[in-house]
């Protein structure tokens, strides 16, 4: 039986003649260059997985004139910890199933662009929002503290302890969040908390070839704020005389 040419050895050109040397010499280079090639896309590609989430709107019931201060509290483990950088917000694999990184297309971290996703919302309706940065590494005490001393009115504090795509076939989202809105005394007025199922709530993901992720997780995102700014208590509090 005749033996297929990427099988042959170099000693095996006299048995088989009909072999073109010069393709048996070039082609293995080829490959070779080929698949350096995929390697030096997939590491260039790995930073190039970005979600847009700071121009998302959520439609928010409260109206009101109030200032408002609004800080987002990253207590992502890892973030805490320093084993990622606060602006990934979750993975997308490759067709082996490798992970890349994802991060905010903005540059910036999770927590300033969902701080700018609350406000973009509450200007909509009236509020004069006042955005307020603060680490993952502030305790729950300097947090708070931080917003009582810009507080002129209201505060709004959106913690996050999880919050990670990760993008195959599908695309899942794991999440958990807690609202909760503060006077000018620090005192709380109201409090919710979203979070996934165990497995993480599946979304709009890669269908038929293209890949949707990067409107539908940020979409999830405007889902996830209406259902927490929109929880009866926090209107009340929002719209409190």
């Amino acid at each position: 039986m005749r033996r297929s040419a990427q099988y042959l050895c170099q000693n095996d050109f006299e048995k088989y003649p009909e072999v073109n040397r010069e393709l048996w010499t070039i082609t293995p280079r080829m490959m070779h260059y080929a698949f350096f090639l995929w390697c030096g896309m997939a590491l260039l590609c790995g930073g190039c997985y970005k979600q847009s989430y700071d121009e998302v709107v959520p439609n928010i019931k409260a109206i009101s004139n109030r200032s408002i201060v609004v800080a987002t509290h990253d207590q992502r483990p890892y973030i805490v910890s320093g084993e990622a950088k606060p602006e990934v917000v979750g993975i997308k694999r490759g067709g082996y199933g490798n992970p890349f990184l994802v991060s905010t297309a903005s540059g910036r971290p999770l927590a300033d662009d969902m701080t700018k996703v609350i406000c973009n919302g509450l200007q909509r309706k009236g509020f004069q929002c006042i955005p307020v940065s603060v680490m993952a590494s502030d305790s729950t005490d300097i947090v708070r503290r931080k917003l009582k001393e810009t507080t002129t009115d209201l505060a709004v504090l959106l913690t996050v302890y999880q919050w990670r795509s990760d993008t195959y076939i599908r695309t899942s989202l794991e999440h958990k969040t807690t609202l909760e809105v503060f006077d000018r005394d620090g005192t709380l007025l109201a409090q919710t908390s979203v979070q996934a199922a165990k497995a993480g709530d599946v979304l709009p993901g890669v269908t038929a070839g293209v890949d949707t992720t990067h409107t539908s997780v940020p979409l999830a995102l405007k889902s996830i704020l209406e259902e927490l700014l929109n929880y009866p208590n926090v209107v009340t509090a929002l719209q409190r005389s």
